[in-house]
Parts: C-alpha cells; structure tokens; sequence
C-alpha cells in the first residue's frame, strides 16, 4: 500500500526543519548545480562555436581583459607645490 502524499504544515516548511531534516540534500545539490554550470561553461568554452564562452572563460580564469582604448593616466604628473605661511610678527 502506498504511503499517503505529505501534506506538510507551517511549521514543518520553516528553515530550522528543512535545515534539520535536508541540510545535506540543500548543500548538495548547490554544490552540483554549480558542477554541472560550470561544465557546460567548460565545454562550451572549449567547442570553438561558442567564442563568448570562450572569452568569459579567459576573462574570469585567467586574469585576462580588454584592453583600453585610451591611456587613463594624464599627459604630465602637475608639480607638488607647497605654500608655508608667514608668522605674523
């Protein structure tokens, strides 16, 4: 005989039970939900038809970038000038 279908109270959905009762289900399903991302990622990085996957791949492992366009640094460091005042006599 098949057991009856859980009908669960408010209770029983709160955090403290799903933590008590499915803690390792709940850290382990995120933990291959993001496997099994981060192999598509892979994959599509690695297929030569997918050059977007391909630059995320490089830009998030690798430490790689676009280059600028313009150099950000001004043309010339301006001088440090430093103005003492004069004791009043």
């Amino acid at each position: 005989m098949p057991r009856k279908k859980l009908t669960p109270t408010e209770e029983q959905r709160s955090l403290k039970t799903l933590l008590k009762y499915y803690k390792e289900e709940i850290f382990r399903g995120r933990l291959e939900a993001d496997a099994k991302v981060g192999k598509t990622m892979l994959d599509m990085a690695c297929d030569g038809q997918t050059p977007v996957a391909t630059i995320h791949s490089s830009k998030a492992r690798f430490g790689w970038h676009d280059k600028s366009v313009g150099d950000v640094r001004p043309a010339a460091i301006p001088d440090f000038i430093v103005a003492l005042e004069k004791k009043a006599a």
